[in-house]
């Protein structure tokens, strides 16, 4: 997201709030990265409880990625 400076509080604060909403879905995004990488590695899921919850995180992370 490129700063920008524009006259009124309001609108500066709106700004504020959209950068700390993004840095949350940016940090959201690479918690949810780490997990799937962890949960792959490790094996402790298998058949289909892995593959539901694999296919369920991927939305996910697309989801987040759209942001």
């Amino acid at each position: 997201m490129q700063d920008f400076k524009m006259s009124g509080s309001n609108m500066n604060e709106l700004l504020t709030n959209m950068k700390a909403i993004k840095e949350r879905i940016d940090d959201s995004y690479d918690e949810l990265t780490r997990l799937m990488s962890r949960i792959e590695s490790d094996k402790l899921w298998k058949g289909k409880e892995e593959t539901t919850f694999m296919a369920y995180m991927g939305l996910m992370q697309q989801y987040h990625k759209s942001f």
